[in-house]
């Protein structure tokens, strides 16, 4: 069942029925071996600030790290390729037993789009497409073959599975965006005002965002190699300018 399930899936992709997936991108500076020492920072906003133009806090936190990361990649003397993208967590509907129930998917980021909100429109479109691919029946029909592989099994594989530097990546840095519901939570007696947490990196990526909702509060955290970025402050300030920029460009007053 699961290869016909594939087979299916490639048909369909063939025939224009189901978005194709998003091709490999090209590595930047932050694709690296990140090291052994991280740095975080949690970046907090009012949620208003992701409620212009209509789109979700995902897309308008995206458009903002299009505008960040573009900078960033400058400051350092690197040429931003046209095809900078991100890989973005999306959830699907639940596979097994699993309790997280999601794919990566790769979103382009439109970085030579000036108009903001032009481009955050292609954002959404893009994500739009990624998603509806990954929700899929046919997805989950494929992959229903790992349910029946014996835990010995896979252990054998996992523990020899090689990770070298690959030739391209899904997305040149991870976004994963979570809403973590109302602000009801206490801790140690006073109300939590904020949530953030810290997607991994691995050995291509040095760079990663985290956007959690809690209530009235949006967190960007941002995870980084303390050898490839020894200076996070100054990305975190890049991060916080291009919230404000890309707020201003997608506000009904514009």
């Amino acid at each position: 069942r699961a290869a016909a399930a594939a087979r299916a899936l490639d048909a369909a992709t063939a025939a224009g029925e189901i978005p194709a997936p998003a091709a490999g991108r090209p590595l930047v500076g932050v694709n690296c071996d990140p090291g052994t020492e991280r740095s975080v920072r949690a970046v907090v906003f009012r949620s208003a600030a992701f409620r212009g133009g209509g789109h979700t806090v995902t897309v308008v936190a995206l458009t903002a790290i299009s505008v960040a990361l573009s900078r960033f990649l400058e400051t350092r003397g690197e040429s931003v390729p046209d095809r900078l993208g991100v890989e973005v967590t999306v959830a699907v509907g639940a596979v097994g037993s699993a309790n997280n129930n999601y794919r990566n998917v790769g979103v382009d980021l439109f970085v030579t789009e000036s108009d903001l909100g032009v481009r955050a429109a292609r954002i959404a479109a893009d994500l739009g497409a990624r998603r509806e691919r990954v929700t899929d029946p046919l997805f989950a029909q494929r992959d229903a073959a790992a349910e029946h592989v014996p835990a010995p099994l896979s252990r054998f594989g996992i523990v020899r599975y090689a990770s070298p530097r690959p030739v391209t990546v899904t997305g040149n840095t991870v976004v994963s965006s979570v809403f973590r519901g109302s602000a009801d939570l206490a801790l140690a007696g006073g109300p939590v005002v904020f949530s953030a947490g810290f997607p991994a990196l691995s050995p291509a990526m040095a760079l990663t965002h985290g956007v959690y909702g809690l209530g009235e509060t949006v967190t960007i955290g941002v995870a980084a190699g303390s050898r490839v970025i020894p200076d996070l402050d100054a990305y975190e300030q890049m991060v916080r300018d291009a919230v404000a920029e890309v707020g201003a460009a997608l506000s009904p007053a514009r």
